[in-house]
């Protein structure tokens, strides 16, 4: 589980950064 746990991040970090920066540019 805890390997699935972690493959599962590795995949949604780059789509939670880029939803962080592109909400910090809206707010820009």
């Amino acid at each position: 589980v805890q390997v699935e746990v972690q493959s599962v991040e590795v995949m949604v970090a780059p789509l939670y950064q880029s939803a962080k920066v592109r909400e910090e540019w809206v707010q820009g």
